[in-house]
């Protein structure tokens, strides 16, 4: 199957699971999912610098976190279900 064949929802979906697959692991010192210790620092910086974190890159990530076709919208929505606690998730 050609890349053209797949449908574009596929390839989107693609790009968010490799934009959250470091912060599953916590590689490259990503803060992992759900870890409220490694985001806190980050979330204190507010999401408007989180927002550009993720869209120029930041550190080790590279810009859009591999997610060419994710809106800022798709960010601002990983960004709140990584920051999480699995408690906040429940309710």
């Amino acid at each position: 199957m050609t890349l053209s064949k797949i449908p574009s929802s596929a390839l989107h979906f693609v790009g968010i699971y490799h934009s959250i697959q470091c912060h599953v692991a916590g590689q490259a010192g990503a803060p992992r999912v759900g870890n409220e210790e490694e985001w806190a620092p980050r979330l204190e910086k507010g999401q408007a610098t989180l927002l550009e974190h993720t869209i120029q890159g930041f550190n080790m990530m590279p810009a859009l976190g591999y997610c060419m076709s994710c809106e800022t919208s798709d960010f601002i929505a990983m960004i709140e279900f990584m920051s999480s606690t699995r408690k906040e998730a429940m309710q």
